[in-house]
């Protein structure tokens, strides 16, 4: 599973459960983010991202990975261990999706990452 949270509020902003047996994978999104219809839509793309690298044949997926990625999610997290827990649930792939998407949605790669 895999949980957002609005950056620096503590509060749950969206999570994603893949599919398990017979149950189908699900998205979830917080009252934290369903006041706003921009954070909706972004924390929404964020954990369908999430879905997509899980259900779908990703490796035919040619993107860069952006080049500012690094340093936002330094600064969005600061020590190493949490960059570290936050990278577990975030690939290299799946920040190159989210530059992506973040360019169709006209938002910051920073809101995509980091809910900010």
């Amino acid at each position: 599973m895999a949980t957002g949270t609005i950056f620096n509020t503590g509060l749950r902003s969206a999570e994603y459960e893949p599919a398990e047996g017979e149950h189908s994978a699900t998205i979830i999104l917080y009252p934290s983010v369903l006041h706003d219809k921009k954070l909706t839509i972004i924390a929404l793309a964020h954990e369908l991202i999430h879905h997509w690298e899980n259900a779908c044949d990703t490796k035919k997926f040619k993107s860069e990975y952006p080049k500012d990625a690094e340093i936002i999610i330094t600064a969005s997290f600061g020590s190493e261990i949490k960059i570290k827990k936050w990278k577990s649930g975030h690939s290299p792939k799946f920040i190159a999706k989210a530059f992506e998407v973040s360019q169709f949605l006209k938002v910051s790669l920073q809101q995509m990452l980091v809910h900010r």
